[in-house]
């Protein structure tokens, strides 16, 4: 039987502290490699009526150990009005009634019957609270009592329960532009939470000298300037650019998508899984405007996909004809070579050295106890011939969790050899993980490439993935070497 949901009926079944508690189990489901978010597709359009623009947005994911799987679905009207000298993002309720449009479809994963359908507002709305207060749960001050709050809206209201469910607030100050709405918001808040609210006159009044502070608004500009900013402070956000781009006074310079010019990790055909020609790919590269592209077939110890030493040399001579085809594109002749249970790699040194570039992956033995998945690794790293490590944990997400290895010791490794780490962009890898990356940003002696891992062209798209994970890991764009123009990328080379 599929239940059919209102608002109301999720505002009267889920608690706040339920929220949190799922969200939690979630995250740590997709960290282990184990849940599967879905990537979000947004498509916009002319409304015709002249009062904004048409968008319809999807984004879902499977957890497993839920049993579930879900489809969240908004029709929205959105527009751009200015209030209080700021200009914010509204979605206007033309729908009958009002109402704004939000789907919410769950479903069973063993039978994939639909468990549920409901409207999205309340299960949004606590979403995005209950993610903002497991930030604050585990990173922000033990001792903090002091918050403060930007906004006084639907989803600000949800900011302040998820967040008195987490830490026990003794105070929050609360900044809105329209001053009757903002004290209207805390006289209800505090009668909801038992929480002390006051009206600031000012967003710096509300924010200076607080432990916590919440961004819950819809201006598509910022709202919390570096200068109110003091030692220990926790910041949340729930919007893109509220938080000035400099606040914290030592954000990295990320990457960007069009900063990449080149893509280090591509098969075709010659491998076996590839599903476009050589030709095709190199087509595709070019008329991508990249500067340089690495072929890298699988190596001869992948026994399904792997090329001989024979099918090398042949693929070799089909590559210079294309370099003559495409002089304003760098063709690297490389492989993906297979990391062996004892690190070993494919082919012999001499036959190695004949390669422009060498990645080299795990694709094996992933049981192995942590010690020994680590020294293999590393022995690939101390390999001359090596260039670059690979989807390094060689998790498959919603499939199969990442091999245990140190961390620590690979970067100490790549760090003394001057091999780089892959951020795998294809969607079920994304490999190095955000959070290993965040391991390492501050170590500027470890380089990384953003490499697509592509088998057919249309895979060429998927660098946005890895180019969004590196900025989740903090990677900044100096240390991403396909970022280089071509003669300093070849110079890296050598």
């Amino acid at each position: 039987m599929t239940l059919l949901l209102t608002n109301e009926d999720a505002d009267e079944i889920l608690t706040m502290n339920e929220c949190i508690d799922a969200l939690e189990g979630a995250y740590r489901d997709i960290a282990r490699g184990i849940a599967t978010p879905g990537g979000r597709s947004v498509m916009v359009s002319e409304t015709g009526q002249g009062d904004g623009v048409y968008a319809l947005k999807m984004l879902g994911g499977i957890v497993p150990s839920l049993g579930v799987g879900a489809i969240r679905i908004n029709s929205d009207i959105l527009t751009w009005p200015e209030s209080g000298g700021a200009k914010r993002r509204v979605k206007l309720p033309k729908a009958p009634g009002g109402r704004w449009v939000g789907l919410v479809l769950l479903f069973d994963i063993t039978t994939g019957e639909p468990l549920a359908i409901f409207p999205d507002g309340v299960v949004q709305r606590m979403r995005v609270a209950g993610t903002s207060a497991l930030g604050i749960k585990y990173m922000a001050r033990e001792d903090a009592t002091i918050a403060a709050l930007i906004g006084s809206g639907w989803q600000a209201g949800s900011q302040v329960a998820a967040l008195c469910a987490v830490r026990d607030i003794k105070l929050i100050r609360c900044f809105s532009p329209n001053a009757a709405r903002r004290e209207a918001f805390c006289q209800e808040m505090a009668a909801k939470t038992g929480v002390e609210m006051i009206p600031a006159p000012s967003a710096e009044a509300a924010v200076r000298g607080a432990d916590i502070v919440l961004c819950a608004t819809n201006s598509v500009g910022n709202v919390l300037d570096r200068d109110w900013i003091g030692p220990g402070m926790h910041i949340t956000a729930i919007r893109d650019g509220e938080i000035e781009a400099a606040a914290e006074g030592s954000l990295p310079d990320l990457v960007r998508v069009e900063d990449m010019r080149g893509d280090l990790h591509v098969h075709s055909t010659w491998s076996g899984d590839g599903r476009s020609s050589l030709e095709d790919m190199i087509g595709a590269a070019a008329a991508r405007g990249l500067e340089y592209i690495a072929i890298t077939e699988h190596g001869e110890d992948l026994s399904i996909n792997g090329l001989s030493q024979e099918t090398v040399i042949e693929e070799r001579v089909q590559i210079e004809e294309f370099r003559a085809r495409y002089p304003d594109l760098v063709i690297l002749h490389g492989a993906e070579l297979n990391i062996g249970r004892d690190g070993d790699v494919d082919y012999d040194a001499e036959f190695l050295a004949e390669f422009d570039w060498c990645v080299a992956s795990v694709h094996s033995h992933f049981d192995l106890p942590t010690a020994r998945q680590t020294d293999r690794v590393i022995k690939a790293v101390a390999n001359p011939a090596i260039n670059v490590i690979g989807h390094l944990t060689a998790r498959r997400i919603g499939r199969r969790p990442g091999i245990e290895i140190d961390f620590d010791a690979v970067l100490d490794a790549v760090a003394d050899t001057g091999t780089a780490l892959e951020i795998n962009s294809h969607i079920d890898r994304l490999d190095v993980p955000a959070d290993l990356l965040m391991r390492a940003r501050h170590r500027d002696d470890v380089v990384f490439t953003i490499s697509t891992d592509a088998h057919h062209t249309t895979e060429f798209a998927n660098i946005k993935w890895g180019v969004s994970n590196s900025r989740r890991g903090w990677v900044e764009r100096s240390r991403v070497i396909n970022t280089l123009p071509r003669r300093d990328f070849l110079s890296w080379v050598g």
